[in-house]
């Protein structure tokens, strides 16, 4: 066997080990952002069955064969714990936890009067876009004022 075929069958050998490994760690990623565990993982991470090698066409060289990937091991992606409390994208929020952030709100707004909906989200601990329900049923319930115009909106409670 010349140099040059043993040349081509290492670097054919590494590439496709490097393209297993790879595969594994795209399939590992995907498993953890997913949170696939359990059957859901086994069933996803079951080999396809093996195919048959093709036929050299006429003329041509056969490649090496590559080496069969390796399944993955469905244990070892853990899914990431679930935060509590936290809602799914786009689902509605409960009733009662809109009343509690509109309670906090007000006590921020009569504990600090003038502040920017930035200042007052950081003293409730929610987002400026979860504060916009409970600020406008302040206003319309005409229990605080705003003075400015966006980002230089201030709060103050009602006289």
């Amino acid at each position: 066997m010349s140099s040059k075929v043993k040349i081509r069958e290492l670097v054919e050998t590494f590439v496709g080990d490097l393209d297993r490994l790879i595969r594994e760690s795209v399939w590992e990623t995907a498993q953890q952002s997913l949170g696939m565990t359990g059957i859901t993982a086994r069933v996803a991470a079951a080999p396809a069955a093996p195919r048959a090698p093709r036929a050299a066409k006429a003329g041509k060289r056969a490649k090496a064969a590559r080496p069969a990937a390796a399944p993955v091991a469905a244990a070892a992606a853990a899914p990431a714990p679930k935060k509590a409390g936290r809602r799914k994208k786009g689902q509605k929020r409960n009733p009662a936890d809109i009343d509690r952030l509109t309670e906090r709100l007000l006590a921020a707004i009569a504990a600090k009067p003038g502040q920017r909906m930035e200042h007052l989200g950081k003293q409730v601990g929610a987002s400026t876009a979860e504060l916009l329900i409970p600020t406008t049923r302040l206003i319309e319930g005409k229990k605080i004022r705003r003075t400015g115009e966006k980002r230089a909106t201030q709060y103050y409670p009602a006289k």
